[in-house]
């Protein structure tokens, strides 16, 4: 989060849920994190099945996803170039536009 700490977050909804979005465009990098309900959903639920419910669909494709929407959603046309694993459920990927 060092990154970032001077962004402010941004709610985006795709997918379903509400992500919180840490974009600094003028480094190319963009982070995403489930809201803080959505977080505590997919907690509560794994926990009430002792972990058999998965960590609610946190595979790169569906945060990628969600990056890809929502820079789209701010007018720019961007490939997402890489992607990284900041901490569970946390996904920082750089981009170009």
């Amino acid at each position: 989060m060092e990154t970032y700490g001077e962004v402010k977050p941004v709610n985006f909804d795709a997918y379903g849920r509400t992500w919180r979005v840490f974009d600094k465009s003028e480094s190319g990098l963009i982070m995403l994190t489930p809201s803080v309900g959505d977080a505590a959903i997919a907690g509560a639920a794994e926990g009430a099945t002792l972990g058999l419910a998965g960590s609610m669909d946190a595979t790169q494709l569906v945060f990628q996803s969600a990056a890809k929407d929502y820079l789209a959603s701010t007018g720019r046309n961007c490939q997402i170039l890489a992607a990284r694993l900041v901490v569970d459920p946390q996904w920082e990927f750089s981009y170009a536009c």
